[in-house]
């Protein structure tokens, strides 16, 4: 279903993450600049402290609108005392939303697991998937690869894999626009029948299938490109993750140290001053902002706690990308080929 003529309506948490409201308010102002007509925005928190921040929101009255939420989720609430303790929280509110069909997407940078439970609850899980998953992009020496699960599944059957494959194809397929993605099953060897049950039965489904698999991929493949889809459980990915998200910051710290002991430290710098920000740019999580939630009948973006403005307007037009090109309808096709029992 093509949904090109439609606006997107977003609901945004304004309250979730660790520099909430005021970086949420300036990502959403950021975003509402360069709509163009792709999407609206609805701001959920409490409008006190919103409008303390910036009573100048009425300047984008065809674009954002605030609905008051009393309460918030957080970072140290458990899902469940969230969902149950909590029903007039930002996080609960806009999961209301988007079950009401009043939204499109829901976006947060709060409580994560909370904030995966509220979607779920709305928009249900994708008829034949067992097992919701969230992945993230992370450059290579050929571009850029999506890895997931990167913590939604810490503990994993062969089946729950091989949707994340299914699931990981179809969104590169449609969000980056590879036909025929690359899916690599992460292990300690190559050979099929290397790895623990999970991933010796899941490389059996996936090399059944008619999905574009390579097979198994070693951890000194991630980086290389070797695969556009890389799949795994939740407890490696998040691990995974973590050392992604600081590969960055390490490398410039090693090597302002190294270089900073050379005489030529200063003449050095002004020269590879370009290089350095372009290598530093390649990790910066902000291009897409946030990561799905895939296998649920709705758009939801999870954000990352230290989400700055301009992460939060990329992810807003991802969700938008996302609504558009129908993403989760297309990953409710591909999944009805391949059911699995829970």
């Amino acid at each position: 279903m093509k949904r090109t003529t439609k606006t997107c309506k977003i609901a945004v948490d304004a309250m979730g993450g660790d520099h909430a409201p005021a970086a949420i308010i300036e990502g959403v102002k950021i975003a509402a600049s360069q709509a163009h007509g792709k999407f609206k925005i609805v701001l959920v928190g409490d409008t006190e402290k919103i409008n303390h921040i910036d009573p100048e929101l009425s300047g984008f009255n065809d674009i954002i609108s605030v609905e008051h939420a009393s309460e918030v989720v957080s970072m140290s609430d458990s899902p469940v005392d969230a969902l149950k303790g909590k029903k007039d929280s930002s996080i609960a509110k806009i999961a209301d939303m988007l079950r009401e069909k009043n939204v499109d997407a829901i976006f947060s940078a709060g409580n994560t697991g909370a904030f995966m439970a509220a979607s779920m609850l709305a928009a249900g899980k994708v008829e034949g998937v067992v097992r919701p998953t969230i992945g993230v992009f992370y450059p290579t020496h050929t571009g850029t690869s999506f890895l997931l699960d990167i913590g939604a599944n810490t503990d994993c059957k062969p089946h729950h894999l091989f949707h994340f494959g299914i699931m990981g194809a179809t969104f590169i397929k449609y969000f980056s626009k590879i036909e025929t993605p690359r899916i690599g099953l992460l292990n300690i060897g190559e050979e099929p029948s290397k790895g623990n049950t999970a991933t010796i039965e899941a490389h059996k489904l996936f090399r059944n299938s008619n999905l574009n698999f390579i097979g198994n991929i070693e951890g000194g493949d991630i980086f290389a490109g070797a695969a556009d889809v890389v799949v795994c459980d939740g407890f490696v990915g998040n691990i995974l993750l973590k050392l992604i998200e600081t590969y960055g910051r390490t490398f410039e710290v090693i090597f302002r140290k190294n270089v900073g002991r050379n005489l030529f430290y200063r003449f050095g710098k002004m020269l590879l001053r370009k290089p350095i920000i372009q290598y530093k740019e390649t990790y910066n999580y902000e291009h897409h902002g946030g990561v799905p939630l895939l296998g649920i009948n709705g758009v939801s973006m999870i954000g990352h706690g230290h989400s700055s403005p301009e992460a939060i307007k990329s992810a807003i037009f991802s969700a938008a990308t996302i609504f558009e090109r129908d993403i989760q309808g297309k990953i409710r096709q591909e999944i009805a080929q391949y059911k699995e029992p829970s």
